[in-house]
């Protein structure tokens, strides 16, 4: 054999990778084309419920495998790879951007919201409440309470600031309190044994915008039918609110989810998107093999309605959580 012929199935074994590579590629895309058609059904299933979630990074080997079926010239993988790689861009598009503030926002109420996964097991409540209390927000939001840990939490003053309080440590999600430093009235506790969301209505100054606490079911532990139960109820009280509105909280779920999608068509914006932070991630901070490098999705969220504009937005590490806190200031029109 000579240099030349060497040479030659050299150059053939990179145009040419092995068969097994080539049917790896294609398996992969067809499953990253699943995961996409998946996210139009409503589906409890907990895997596909994880892996819509991780969208936005789910579909990176995807251009890879692009980037070398052009550089060794397998134009029909090239193909499979290219759709799969618009599927992934249309998908991500709609959480990428800002929104100015409208011209109407320099004038209006404002207010700081902010909202909290406090965690039932939470062991230093101390530590959270002094951070809680740093953010110093006009309406705060806490979700996953129990009795042990609002006790803790009150006792380290964490409700001083706000005189008025609604407080329901009993229901199907896990205790939900709303404090404010502003007025409320018609405190109404939503779908008790099930979804358990806390809606009341806050004085912004000559406006009553409507501020609803939520925390549908986890889709990954226990029953999965009770999380697209929870988030049908949800979708059914948003229905029946009209002005302002912030519906905040652990939603365990996200834009590629169809039920949180639903929320967002009817006529909601997500604060973090509003705010060009629509990739970030606000879950787990604690570690662990999901959490190792740090939070990898986002599903503590503030949806404001039309009538709300979002003037800035960040997140705060809370002692004892395994979520991030959100922080969203808001003009009331």
């Amino acid at each position: 054999m000579t240099d030349e012929d060497t040479e030659s199935r050299a150059r053939d074994s990179w145009s040419k990778p092995s068969t097994w590579l080539w049917a790896a590629c294609w398996v992969g895309l067809v499953f990253l084309v699943l995961v996409a058609l998946s996210r139009h059904i409503d589906t409890d299933r907990p895997t596909i419920v994880f892996l819509q979630a991780t969208t936005p990074f789910l579909y990176l080997p995807a251009y890879v495998v692009l980037v070398v079926a052009a550089i060794r010239k397998h134009f029909v993988l090239v193909g499979g790879a290219l759709v799969v790689v618009v599927i992934h861009i249309a998908s991500v598009a709609p959480a990428l951007g800002s929104d100015s503030p409208p011209a109407w926002a320099a004038s209006g109420a404002h207010l700081r919201i902010v909202s909290a996964n406090v965690r039932r097991e939470n062991t230093k409540t101390a530590d959270a409440a002094a951070q809680l209390g740093a953010t110093k927000a006009d309406v705060l939001i806490l979700v996953e309470l129990t009795s042990r840990t609002w006790g803790e939490l009150n006792s380290a003053g964490i409700a001083d600031p706000f005189p008025y309080q609604s407080v329901q440590l009993h229901t199907g999600s896990g205790g939900v309190a709303i404090l404010s430093k502003k007025p409320i009235r018609n405190s109404n506790l939503v779908d008790p044994e099930r979804l358990g969301a806390l809606s009341l209505e806050v004085d912004t100054g000559g406006t009553w915008m409507h501020v609803v606490a939520v925390h549908p079911s986890n889709p990954t532990h226990g029953d999965g039918s009770s999380w697209l139960h929870d988030y049908s109820a949800l979708l059914d009280l948003r229905r029946t609110l009209t002005g302002p509105v912030v519906i905040a909280g652990d939603f365990n779920g996200g834009r590629w989810h169809r039920p949180f999608g639903r929320l967002l068509a009817s006529g909601l914006r997500d604060a973090d998107e509003a705010t060009g932070r629509g990739l970030s991630a606000s879950w787990p901070i604690d570690g662990g093999l999901v959490g190792l490098f740090g939070p990898i999705i986002r599903i503590d969220h503030a949806l404001v309605s039309d009538d709300v504009a979002v003037l800035a937005t960040h997140d705060v590490d809370l002692a004892g959580s395994d979520h991030r806190s959100v922080v969203v200031d808001i003009a009331v029109r």
